[in-house]
């Protein structure tokens, strides 16, 4: 696969993204505008974000972290967790889940 060759989908206003999917896992490639978040929601896949460049603000619970590019951050199933771009900057990162995604990214 090459992510060129991967069609984007507007997850939301301000938020694209593009998904590859296997029979164990898929991959998702996201990119945030300044000001957007993906709201409080939890599904049930475990998570794992990497941040390709930008920041990004991650929640679940009462813990809130701010990762910056090449840092990582996980999420069981079931556990909730939102993500914003808080920064004046676009935001790229990478959302592996397994089991893979059903649907679009959201």
């Amino acid at each position: 696969y090459s992510w060129s060759d991967v069609p984007a989908s507007q997850v939301r206003p301000g938020v694209k993204g593009k998904t590859i999917k296997g029979v164990k896992a898929s991959i998702s490639y996201f990119e945030m505008d300044p000001g957007t978040e993906a709201p409080l929601h939890e599904h049930d896949n475990e998570q794992i974000n990497y941040v390709l460049e930008g920041e990004l603000e991650f929640t679940s619970g009462k813990d809130t972290v701010t990762l910056k590019a090449g840092q990582v951050v996980v999420f069981a199933p079931y556990e909730s967790h939102q993500v914003r771009n808080t920064s004046a900057a676009l935001a790229r990162n990478l959302g592996v889940l397994s089991p893979p995604r059903h649907g679009d990214p959201k």
